[in-house]
């Protein structure tokens, strides 16, 4: 704290560690060489006497921020799946001779952080419940012998993976999260002249998807309550409509280039799945059924549906019919939120390949990568990958501040000038690429001090 030379003490550490009581060990996640799973790690502070607890395979995997080491310093408490990858529980470890008790049994979404309890009889969650209903991300109180979860508070705001208790566990401290956002659009020369469409103060429109219509509509997803809804608008904002009831998480839909379907990512079967509707919002149809797919879009010709499908932990790009069946993988590296170019030929995706994340241009076919770009330090490929109309440019948005455009031909890539010098959280130009719509939003977090909560 005085300030000196920093010293080197483990290698290969996740990005959360974890203190004992006495503050003279440390708990960590490791991956293996091998990528087969990842283990929990117990060393001395100063890097020395390292030793491996529990290791899990992909398909249980940890979360690695939810460690938590009891008062008594005999267990570590960890969120991770149950083995079916879409839900997880809290489990705890012996420190001493490593046997492993699972606490829960309630099918959670997620477990983003864990705290014990002074007298080491519970713990607090930061988790979601099993309903998968939206920004439920809320603080929980576990107990220990039973399992049993009950809300520590009744709202509906979402709570960040950040949570400490004070040492007689009579307070705590969490990160309370509120979003908001609205959709703009404007001429596709003069971006810097947009306007604003959607006015609603809660109700994320745009956040979680955005996409135009043959017909020059707005496709835009919106929250009602705790579900996500496809709605459709005409291009100055008039004329909204709800295609898709409440009661689910509806995603991410994209129309096909003759104006018959809408596709979407959807959880109404249970997990995350593809489904097909007409223009109108009528016939759905679930296109997938093995779970963890995300990310459709179709194909020029309306024929095939491109998508990602994620398996132990890693993403891949596949192709559906959009009348469902059997799906094919299009190739066998990580190839992540594809995104099929203008002549069909092609989809632009993120890779990962020996750990290097690049955009990469892959044959719809399948085959090998045949163009790959470096991308900047603050990229953001989540649902933000999209070809320019004339299939140039292939682009993308960034963590902080505006869009990206790489050029097919190579060259670095450049921001696009005229939009909001901001953070964008999806954006899309229409089909004749003379109008852009784009999501702004704010994100307000604040420190909250909660005390007495047992």
């Amino acid at each position: 704290m005085l300030g000196d030379i920093p010293q080197k003490l483990l290698s290969n550490v996740s990005v959360y560690v974890v203190l004992s009581p006495d503050e003279k060990q440390v708990a960590f996640i490791r991956r293996s060489e091998s990528g087969s799973g990842h283990a929990l790690v117990v060393a001395n502070l100063d890097g020395s006497s390292e030793k491996e607890i529990v290791f899990r395979s992909p398909a249980q995997a940890f979360n690695k921020y939810s460690l938590a080491w009891s008062a008594d310093g005999e267990r570590i408490a960890f969120g991770a799946a149950s083995g079916n990858e879409t839900t997880q529980e809290i489990f705890a470890v012996n420190v001493v001779d490593g046997s492993i008790r699972q606490i829960t049994t309630l099918n959670w979404i997620e477990i983003a952080r864990l705290g014990w309890v002074h007298e080491g009889d519970g713990l607090v969650a930061v988790a979601r419940g099993a309903n998968n209903s939206f920004a439920a991300t809320q603080l929980w109180r576990v107990d220990y012998v039973s399992g049993a979860a009950h809300p520590i508070i009744n709202d509906l705001q979402h709570y960040g993976s950040t949570l400490s208790l004070s040492s007689d566990s009579k307070s705590l401290v969490a990160i309370q999260a509120i979003r908001e956002s609205s959709i703009w659009s404007a001429d596709a020369n003069d971006l810097s002249g947009a306007r604003q469409l959607t006015f609603g103060s809660s109700g994320h429109e745009g956040w979680y998807g955005i996409d135009w219509t043959p017909e020059g509509k707005i496709l835009y997803v919106a929250r009602i309550g705790q579900s996500l809804t496809i709605w459709t608008m005409d291009a100055d904002g008039g004329n909204p409509r709800q295609m898709t009831p409440a009661g689910f998480l509806d995603q991410r839909p994209s129309a096909t280039a003759d104006g018959k379907y809408v596709v979407f990512q959807s959880n109404r079967s249970s997990a995350s799945e593809i489904w097909r509707m007409n223009s109108d919002g009528s016939d759905l149809l679930q296109l997938t059924g093995d779970g963890a797919n995300t990310y459709p879009h179709p194909t020029r010709d309306g024929r095939t549906v491109v998508f990602t499908h994620t398996v132990n932990g890693a993403n891949y790009a596949t192709r559906v019919s959009i009348e469902g069946g059997a799906s094919a993988r299009i190739i066998d590296v990580e190839c992540f939120n594809a995104r099929v170019s203008p002549d069909g030929n092609f989809i632009a995706c993120g890779t990962s390949i020996d750990r290097k994340k690049a955009l990469s241009i892959v044959p719809i076919v399948g085959g090998e990568v045949v163009r790959s770009f470096d991308i900047p330090q603050t990229f953001n490929f989540d649902g933000s990958i999209r070809w320019s109309r004339d299939g140039r440019f292939i682009i993308y948005r960034d963590w902080a501040d505006g869009v990206w455009q790489q050029s097919i031909d190579g060259g670095n890539p450049q921001r696009i000038s005229g939009l909001p010098e901001e953070k964008l959280y999806q954006f899309d130009w229409s089909y004749d690429g003379k109008q852009a719509a784009f999501t702004r939003g704010r994100e307000v977090r604040d420190v909250v001090l909660i005390s007495d909560f047992r």
